[in-house]
């Protein structure tokens, strides 16, 4: 039996209560870096493009071996794609602590299978600069390809969603 609707409307406001506001980034050093076009609408309230687009955003940058700056880049290039910057800064989040680590151990096992004879075997005890020096030519394989597919399908994903979406607020707004 699915959670009632009143169980999620708690985290939801607090989550947007967090974004921030235009009066709060009105001759900001924001403001006067990026200009007017900071407050567009579609950059802070989700249309459906905007939001199909941010989600593939976020999957492509999750997707990257950037550990730390996944979400810095998502925003940035919410903003000059026009895509919805909440959308794609969450979206980064299924690359998160607990599943980085496996998630890079694949994109390795992907670069290596894309590029024949690239397969080493590490030595158990290495630094992390020699761990990527030695894997660093099939992690940048791996992740660019499982960045672009990831973003491939997260467009359309989202597309169905925000369809689903649409449909569920249609019949509650039909129900008496």
């Amino acid at each position: 039996m699915p959670a009632p609707r009143h169980v999620w409307r708690k985290p939801v406001k607090i989550l947007l209560r967090m974004r921030p506001r235009r009066r709060h980034l009105q001759n900001s050093w924001m403001h006067r870096a990026l200009g007017d076009r900071l407050f567009e609408s579609h950059l802070w309230i989700p249309t459906r493009k905007s939001a199909a687009t941010a989600a593939a955003i976020g999957v492509f940058t999750g997707f990257l071996p950037l550990i730390g700056l996944q979400t810095f880049l998502a925003i940035l290039l919410s903003y000059f794609l026009r895509a919805n910057i909440t959308i794609a800064a969450l979206s980064t989040f299924f690359s998160n602590f607990f599943t980085v680590g496996t998630i890079l151990l694949l994109q390795i096992k992907l670069g290596e299978w894309l590029i024949p004879g690239q397969t080493v075997k590490a030595p158990p005890h290495m630094g992390m600069s020699q761990y990527f020096a030695l894997y660093g030519k099939a992690l940048l394989i791996g992740s660019s390809v499982t960045a672009v597919v990831g973003a491939i399908l997260a467009y359309p994903v989202a597309l169905w969603l925000w369809k689903i979406g649409e449909r569920a607020a249609q019949k509650r707004r039909q129900k008496p």
